[in-house]
């Protein structure tokens, strides 16, 4: 019976292991859930790498999305400039 105990001792310990550390030691009884926790941080440590590249490029186009406007802006005015000089020569 002490063996039994010991067994599910050593089980429940191990069964949640903090799956937000970097490395799982060489001589670990890892139970699947550990691995299944330890496979989703890794998944999850993917997902927020390529989240924070799509936010870098959103970030990117909102730049370029700003000077794009400004620079309509200025071609406008140059527009209207220029139908205001037209409007002056044809006076």
């Amino acid at each position: 019976m002490g063996a039994s105990c010991m067994f599910i001792l050593v089980l429940s310990l191990t069964r949640n292991v903090s799956y937000w550390t970097d490395k799982v030691p060489d001589k670990f009884l890892a139970t699947s859930t550990t691995i299944t926790q330890y496979g989703l941080k890794q998944a999850l440590e993917y997902v927020e790498k390529e989240m924070d590249k799509i936010e870098i490029e959103i970030e990117k186009g909102d730049k370029m999305k700003k000077s794009m406007d400004e620079k309509d802006e200025k071609i406008d005015e140059m527009k209207k400039s220029m139908d205001e000089m037209k409007d002056q020569r044809m006076k």
